[in-house]
């Protein structure tokens, strides 16, 4: 594995708890920051795959937002390799990225790091307006709640 984004990523966090991953999210920037954080990642791919991003992550809603053993157990790289291998099947990624390990090819790393962070700031975004989805994903906002 070469030493791109990705691969410093999932050294450090790869055994992290993903749901953690998330909750840190929500609890470090405002649902605004969230969402525009998800856009500025957008924005960052290619257009073709730009454009296609919100079927995906409608996609990734319905496969992961209420699996409880997604967010019981999932650590950071069983998330990445759930989310990259649904990206895989729903983006227009199949002429650079066409398995987990293609993504770890240091001229793919930036881009399935980039929609690793989409999937995971737009499960954050969502989470963070609604506190049912918290609830059940066994995320705090805050102390408190």
């Amino acid at each position: 594995m070469s030493e791109g984004i990705l691969s410093q990523f999932l050294d450090g966090a790869g055994e992290r708890s993903y749901r953690e991953l998330v909750q840190a999210h929500i609890r470090k920037q405002s649902t605004l920051k969230l969402q525009q954080a998800v856009l500025w990642e957008i924005s960052n791919l290619p257009e073709n795959i730009g454009v296609k991003v919100s079927d995906y992550i409608d996609v990734l809603n319905e496969k992961f937002a209420f699996d409880k053993n997604f967010w019981r157990n999932v650590t950071c790289l069983d998330a990445f390799i759930s989310l990259m291998l649904t990206a895989i099947e729903f983006l227009p990624i199949n002429n650079r990225i066409t398995s987990i390990e293609a993504s770890f090819e240091a001229e793919n790393q930036e881009m399935a790091f980039q929609i690793f962070q989409i999937a995971t700031l737009s499960f954050a975004y969502s989470a963070s307006m609604q506190k049912e989805q918290r609830k059940f994903m066994g995320i705090r906002k805050g102390i408190f709640r």
